[in-house]
């Protein structure tokens, strides 16, 4: 629903390119241009004055409900972060690992399966090419 506006009035009498009207809800004077008038909704002082009485009223019944003093909120006085832990080594499950399921590889050990997955890729590329 459009924002109800009061006092309409032309800024400018003259160039009439402008309009300047009061909000209904926060009393505030806005300007805007005469194509956005139908952004709006014109309503008479009584209309506006109505809707402001309803609107405190509305604010009165909300306002014990929604204090936020009444949060249990237990000892507040300082906001520490979450203590978050990295893991410092690397899973797996596959043989060389050790009883905590972490790899443990010596540079024998890591050069030989290198060794291992480039004989196999070479055996790949070479059926490949045959085929």
């Amino acid at each position: 629903m459009e924002p109800a506006i009061t006092d309409l009035r032309w800024k400018d009498e003259n160039r009439k390119t402008t309009y300047i009207a009061t909000l209904v809800e926060t009393g505030e004077e806005i300007e805007f241009g005469y194509l956005e008038k139908g952004k709006y909704r014109e309503v008479t002082q009584a209309e506006a004055d109505s809707f402001r009485a309803e609107q405190a009223a509305a604010q009165a019944e909300q306002a014990p409900t929604d204090s936020v003093s009444d949060l249990p909120l237990g000892d507040s006085s300082v906001l520490e972060p979450p203590v978050i832990e990295f893991p410092t080594s690397v899973p797996g499950e596959f043989q060389g690992t050790s009883a905590n399921n972490t790899v443990v590889l010596t540079p024998e050990e890591t050069t030989r399966r290198i060794l291992a997955i480039e004989k196999r890729l070479d055996e790949l590329e070479g059926i490949e090419s045959v085929a």
